[in-house]
C-alpha cells in the first residue's frame, strides 16, 4: 500500500513530487514519491525511491566541493580583472597624455613636446608625435609668411582698383570740358567750374586712399554724419553724365530724403565702384542700361544696383 500522506499530496493536491522521512524498525531513511505518466500523458503509477543519509552526505560533500571550486574561480577572476585593470591603466596613461597634448595643439602657437623615458612601442609613438610637432611649427611659419605675402598682394590689387575707379569720372569730366571748349559752348564757365569741382573731389579721394594705405596698420576712421542718400547717388550719377550708357535712378514713392548716419566719402566710393564695374561689363552691350533703385524697408534704406549686361 502507498503512503497515504504521499498519495494525498500527489493525487489530491497535484504535486509533482513529495519527500518525507520514513522508518523500518529503528532504521530511518528518506523517501521520494513522484507520478509516472505514459506517452499519452495518462497517469499509470507512482514511483517511490528510498535513499539513506549516506547519499545525502555524498551530495553535501559534492556540493561543498563544487561551491569551493566556484569560489576559487570567482576569486581568480577578480584577481585577474584587477591585474588587467592595473596593467591597462599603466598602458593607457601615456596614451591619455598624448591625447591631451593633441587636443591642445594650435597652429601658430608654441606646442609642447612630450617627455617619456621608456623604450617600448609607446616611446616610438611619442617620438613620432614630437616629430610632427616640429614639422607643424615649421609649416605654421611658412603658412604665416605665405599669408602675409598673399595679404600684401591682395592689398596692392585693392589699392590699384581704388585708385583706378576715380580716374574714370575724372577722364569723362575732362573730355566733357574739351568738347565744351571745342564747341565754344556758351556756358563754358559753368562747365569749367563743374569739371574742376569734380576733379578736386576725386583728387581728394585719391589722396585719402593713399593716406589710408600709408597707415595700413590702422583701420581708416569713418567720418559719420547725417546725409541724404538720394543726393549722394545723384551726385555720383552726374560724374558719369556724358557716358554713353544710360544710368537711371528710381526713387520709391518719389521720396526726396533718405537721411542716414554714414561716411559720405566712403559711400560715394562704393557707388562709383559699382557703376564703374557695370560700365566695364556693359562695354559690348547694345542699349546698355544701369538702373539704381532707392527704397526703404523696415526702417532701413535699400539701394539696388542692376544692369542688363551679361554678368
Amino acid at each position: 500500500y502507498m503512503n497515504m500522506q504521499a498519495l494525498t499530496h500527489l493525487k489530491q493536491m497535484s504535486k509533482n513530487e513529495f519527500t518525507q522521512t520514513e522508518w523500518i524498525g529503528k532504521q530511518k531513511f528518506n523517501t521520494i514519491y513522484t507520478p509516472f505518466v505514459n506517452k499519452q500523458g495518462i497517469l499509470t503509477a507512482y514511483i517511490n525511491l528510498q535513499f539513506f543519509d549516506l547519499i545525502y552526505n555524498q551530495v553535501d560533500n559534492t556540493s561543498s566541493l563544487i561551491e569551493g571550486i566556484s569560489n576559487f574561480f570567482v576569486i581568480m577572476v577578480l584577481i585577474t580583472m584587477g591585474l588587467a585593470f592595473a596593467f591597462s591603466e599603466n598602458l593607457i596613461r601615456p596614451l591619455r597624455v598624448i591625447q591631451d597634448n593633441m587636443a591642445r595643439i594650435k597652429i601658430g602657437s608654441k606646442n609642447e613636446k612630450i617627455e617619456y623615458n621608456g623604450h617600448d612601442e609607446i616611446a616610438e609613438l611619442i617620438d613620432a608625435y614630437n616629430h610632427k610637432v616640429e614639422e607643424l611649427e615649421v609649416s605654421a611659419q611658412l603658412l604665416a609668411k605665405s599669408e602675409r605675402e598673399t595679404a600684401w598682394r591682395e592689398m596692392a590689387k585693392q589699392v590699384a582698383h581704388e585708385i583706378k575707379n576715380p580716374l574714370t569720372p575724372m577722364k569723362l569730366s575732362i573730355q566733357q570740358l574739351q568738347r565744351a571748349w571745342d564747341d565754344k559752348h556758351p556756358n563754358l564757365d559753368m562747365y569749367f567750374n563743374k569739371v574742376t569741382a569734380t576733379l578736386i573731389e576725386q583728387i581728394e579721394n585719391l589722396s585719402n586712399i593713399a593716406s589710408e594705405f600709408s597707415s595700413f596698420a590702422q583701420m581708416p576712421k569713418t567720418k559719420n554724419e547725417i546725409i541724404n542718400l538720394a543726393d549722394i547717388i545723384k551726385h555720383v550719377i552726374n560724374l558719369f553724365e556724358h557716358n554713353k550708357i544710360n544710368i537711371v535712378l528710381s526713387i520709391q514713392k518719389q521720396q526726396e530724403t533718405f537721411m542716414v548716419y554714414a561716411d559720405k566719402e566712403q559711400l560715394s566710393r562704393v557707388f562709383i565702384n559699382l557703376i564703374t564695374n557695370s560700365i566695364q561689363a556693359l562695354h559690348n552691350t547694345s542699349n546698355a542700361k544701369i538702373e539704381i533703385i532707392l527704397k526703404t524697408s523696415k526702417n532701413m534704406a535699400v539701394i539696388d544696383f542692376s544692369d542688363n549686361g551679361p554678368g
